[in-house]
């Protein structure tokens, strides 16, 4: 069982909050903001993307990246604004756990996908190499080499399963 830092009066206050909101890409408003902000606003009353103390560095990081990315309705979706209460309440223990699931998640789940993308944009050998060494050289090469491509599609993030990964951070302690 996860351990929350906050309680669950706290957690209800951002539940009641996110029902409201229509969550943006970027910080947002007081009436529409982004996750943290909404969370933020829920705990304090600021209007601010700062990561609370309540919560993993690596989780309120990773969640504004995301969320930034994700097609709006995914973003929106009950099932990430579910997420969210409980990922105000993470902690900053088992920090580098975190991390070593969210790089494999980037490894094993989102990158290799992009791969037909790449084959058919011309720069899918470069990102085939990438994937073999998992260096950061070979990440330079492939970034560069994709720098002119859209990769993320809404269908491509369905797959990825930001919420799925979000779920399991939370279950981390």
């Amino acid at each position: 069982m996860t351990v929350s830092t906050i309680t669950p009066k706290q957690q209800q206050r951002i539940a009641d909050l996110l029902s409201t909101m229509i969550l943006p890409a970027g910080l947002g408003n007081e009436e529409n903001a982004c996750s943290i902000a909404a969370i933020n606003l829920a705990l304090t009353g600021r209007l601010t993307d700062e990561v609370p103390d309540c919560m993993s560095e690596v989780i309120g990081r990773w969640i504004m990246a995301t969320q930034d990315s994700m097609p709006a309705e995914m973003r929106n979706s009950l099932e990430w604004k579910r997420l969210l209460p409980l990922a105000a309440g993470t902690g900053r223990k088992c920090e580098s756990e975190r991390v070593a699931l969210i790089v494999q998640w980037m490894w094993e789940t989102v990158l290799p996908t992009i791969q037909p993308f790449a084959d058919e944009n011309g720069f899918g050998t470069e990102w085939r190499v990438m994937l073999q060494q998992r260096t950061t050289p070979a990440a330079a090469v492939a970034t560069r080499a994709a720098a002119h491509a859209s990769v993320f599609s809404a269908d491509a993030w369905r797959q990825f399963n930001p919420c799925g990964l979000l779920e399991r951070l939370i279950a981390v302690n």
